[in-house]
């Protein structure tokens, strides 16, 4: 995957990622484009916040706590 809408990449790291593509492809390796079938990539995303929030929350303020909270009981990253 070289460009996602939830995780976009600059021309020139693109170019990068195109050209380290095509030498693989070039030395034989077969690559397909694309995430691979029943990834789902947001909710990985949601899952990834969940958890990095969880490192971090034994050093919210109080008044945030509760935001918190509720964004883990949707369980979707959302308030």
């Amino acid at each position: 995957m070289l460009d996602d809408p939830l995780c976009p990449v600059s021309s020139d790291v693109a170019a990068v990622l195109t050209g380290a593509v095509e030498a693989l492809r070039k030395a034989g390796a077969s690559l397909a484009e694309g995430w691979p079938q029943g990834m789902n990539v947001a909710q990985m995303y949601d899952t990834y916040l969940f958890l990095l929030n969880s490192a971090y929350a034994f050093a919210l303020r109080d008044d945030r706590v509760e935001e918190r909270r509720k964004r883990a009981e949707n369980q979707d990253g959302k308030l």
